[in-house]
């Protein structure tokens, strides 16, 4: 079911399901909200797994030997979502860039039971109360993420056949259950489309070529951006 059809089934929006009483500017607001929040938080994931890629040097072989074969395969030509699901290491990539993003806290949830929820470790949050998951909490553990959990490793999750759409424990910056984010699919599309295309024609480095410390505002990674330089490769294609 798409979001517009959620809205139409809303009696709060569409008073008796009546398709000629609907509330359009309360749909026309919500639908912007979700187009510009998408708009940001997909460039700027592609922002960071760019950065990603200039500062992790030891991957960009792989991934290049990947990105020729799968632009070998389609002779040049637009990619398929064939091709897409081709990019596994990519994806693999990916999906590690986003563990590694590093906001401490994320996609709030409103307490809707009739008085009190208790977990089972005995905490308790009572009814409209605002809580935030801890990423941290589930991204560096070492019994969800395996070996290493607070290094950057490219294929730790090509070696689990967990794509970066897979909604899992393991990375939780797409919600989880029905409400896990539907726009998921075209935003991992969209990074790799513009990866696979900056790895076949560029070497990607930073001015400094040293990864920046970690500072936080708050719980929000608030990192300082290098300057970033594109090198044309010798063998790149067009």
């Amino acid at each position: 079911m798409d979001l517009l059809q959620v809205y139409l089934d809303n009696p709060r929006v569409t008073p008796d399901l009546d398709p000629n009483n609907v509330d359009i500017n309360y749909i026309a607001d919500s639908l912007g909200v979700y187009v510009f929040a998408s708009m940001y938080t997909t460039s700027n994931r592609t922002a960071t797994a760019l950065y990603d890629l200039a500062w992790r040097k030891e991957y960009v072989q792989e991934l290049y030997e990947e990105a020729q074969e799968i632009n070998k395969q389609c002779n040049g030509n637009e990619l398929t979502p064939h091709d897409f699901n081709k990019m596994v290491k990519l994806d693999s990539f990916i999906k590690e860039s986003f563990r590694n993003f590093d906001d401490i806290l994320g996609l709030p949830h409103i307490c809707i039971v009739k008085s009190i929820y208790t977990f089972k470790n005995g905490y308790q949050i009572p009814k409209g109360r605002m809580a935030f998951l801890n990423f941290l909490d589930t991204h560096y553990d070492e019994g969800i993420q395996g070996k290493d959990p607070m290094k950057f490793y490219a294929f730790r999750h090509l070696e689990r056949n967990a794509s970066a759409t897979k909604i899992e424990r393991n990375l939780t910056i797409f919600g989880d259950g029905k409400h896990s984010c539907p726009g998921r699919f075209m935003a991992v599309n969209q990074i790799k489309m513009v990866l696979h295309n900056v790895i076949l024609k560029y070497n990607v480095t930073t001015e400094t070529g040293k990864i920046p410390p970690k500072k936080y505002f708050g719980p929000v990674l608030n990192r300082v951006y290098d300057g970033i330089v594109f090198e044309r490769r010798k063998d790149s294609v067009n």
